[in-house]
């Protein structure tokens, strides 16, 4: 990936540092079309054996809906593991 070295190593400092112990959030930003979907898609096959979660934003207007991208990524965990038992 050209010219993406900089965020490939956040994202991968960020990995390093939840297989430590801790957990980590990264927001990924930027104008439709820049290649956020595929700075993820590259990172997440760096990623075996570590789960990593992804919601997008949706602009409506001047105001976006806040809490989109974790709705998404706990509505795709809930499918991933299975309900409440």
């Amino acid at each position: 990936m050209i010219g993406r070295a900089g965020q490939m190593a956040a994202l991968q400092e960020a990995l390093a540092a939840a297989r430590q112990g801790g957990h980590r959030a990264v927001l990924v930003g930027g104008q439709a079309g820049a290649g956020k979907s595929r700075l993820l898609a590259e990172f997440t096959a760096l990623t075996r054996g570590s789960r990593v979660l992804a919601g997008g934003c949706l602009q409506l207007g001047t105001d976006g809906l806040p809490f989109a991208p974790f709705t998404a990524m706990l509505r795709d965990l809930v499918r991933e593991l299975g309900g409440l038992r």
